[in-house]
């Protein structure tokens, strides 16, 4: 029994360390949140990984999976009645914005989003130096999708922290506005020239992903890359975020705004007016498939997924 226990060790201890041995490679691999950005931008997955981490930003809590959705913003717009002094948002309805709750919420929703908006410039200057490791189409998609992201952000902090966008008001300060990464503080521009920023920036999005796959394949629905692509920033978002912004300039835009629209509820490309899928991909929900689709999900150009 001992020399059987023996042998039984020994050959234990030389399988341990026959698999130490051949997992040598496996263990010197970086967990992902360790990775360098050099090592990020250096494979198609990683930069893959990059614009994903976009829309996570985009799902925090202090953006759009609360505060710039159900949270602040619906404050903002007295959907509640908020009794108790205790409620963080109760000075907030009550219209004291100047006071420490409101004034803390309203921080943490600038930072976030201008952590995000130099995410979104970070991959739009690293990208291009590992270009070659994307296909011709899938390049100016993405870095299309980055840029369109920095513009919705851009826009919705305009929106929330910016004048009212009137002739009164357009040489009034608005916020910040940030092409790069930089660690200097940007001056605030007028209401006017950030808009003509936006709609610039949004203009070249949409050229960018004039080959986006959403455009010949529609939204897919397997677990690839480039599938659901209305959980994206995708062509027709963007399109629909220029036509959002130009509405909201108001007198003088309206119109252009209300032709994108048309063109695409009529399945016409905005920008040529050649026939598109639109209306094959965004059908609108109709009473017999409505108990099956109870978030409309076919109608929704741009979602952002949380868990």
């Amino acid at each position: 029994m001992a020399l059987t226990m023996k042998k039984i060790t020994i050959i234990l201890i030389a399988g341990i360390v026959g698999l130490l041995s051949a997992c040598d490679s496996w263990l010197d691999v970086k967990p992902y949140d360790s990775m360098t950005e050099d090592q990020m931008y250096s494979t198609e997955q990683g930069i893959q990984k990059a614009l994903n981490g976009l829309y996570l930003g985009l799902a925090s809590e202090n953006l759009y999976a609360k505060e710039m959705t159900c949270g602040t913003v619906d404050v903002l717009s007295q959907r509640f009645y908020i009794k108790s002094t205790e409620n963080p948002y109760h000075d907030m309805v009550n219209f004291r914005y100047t006071n420490d709750d409101p004034k803390a919420i309203f921080e943490k929703i600038w930072k976030e989003a201008y952590r995000l908006i130099a995410d979104c410039n970070n991959f739009l200057e690293r990208v291009p130096e590992y270009k070659s490791l994307l296909t011709k189409r899938d390049y100016p998609v993405m870095m299309g999708e980055a840029l369109a992201v920095r513009t919705y952000v851009h826009f919705d902090m305009f929106r929330l922290f910016g004048p009212v966008y009137t002739v009164e008001n357009l040489q009034q300060p608005s916020i910040p506005y940030y092409s790069r990464v930089t660690d200097v503080p940007a001056s605030l521009l007028t209401a006017e020239s950030m808009m003509k920023n936006l709609i610039a920036d949004i203009d070249t999005a949409i050229v960018w992903m004039a080959k986006d796959p959403v455009r010949t394949d529609g939204l897919g629905d397997k677990d690839g890359f480039w599938d659901y692509r209305n959980l994206r920033m995708n062509y027709y978002a963007a399109w629909a975020l220029k036509a959002r912004m130009l509405w909201y300039m108001g007198s003088g835009y309206e119109s252009e705004a209300h032709q994108i629209v048309a063109d695409l509820l009529e399945g016409k490309d905005p920008g040529t007016t050649n026939a598109n899928n639109f209306t094959d991909i965004f059908p609108p929900v109709s009473g017999k498939n409505v108990a099956k689709d109870r978030i409309f999900f076919q109608e929704i150009l741009f979602g952002i997924h949380n868990m």
